[in-house]
């Protein structure tokens, strides 16, 4: 299966489930910066990914240190 097709199809679940448990448990709130640590790994870029597609919709400023 093509990468696209697999990021198209799960993707999008992710992103919201991601969301619902952020303001479920109030992890993060508008106005925050969150320091996202990515050590390239699958893992943290898809960590890295996710915070970037929801920081303009949740008021975020995400910062990325490589480590």
């Amino acid at each position: 299966m093509p990468m696209g097709r697999i990021y198209n199809q799960w993707m999008p679940g992710l992103i919201q489930q991601v969301k619902k448990t952020i303001n479920q448990w109030e992890m993060l709130s508008s106005g925050e910066t969150v320091v996202a640590a990515v050590s390239g790994g699958a893992d943290s870029v898809v960590m890295l990914h996710l915070l970037i597609e929801l920081s303009e919709e949740l008021g975020l400023k995400v910062i990325v240190a490589h480590m």
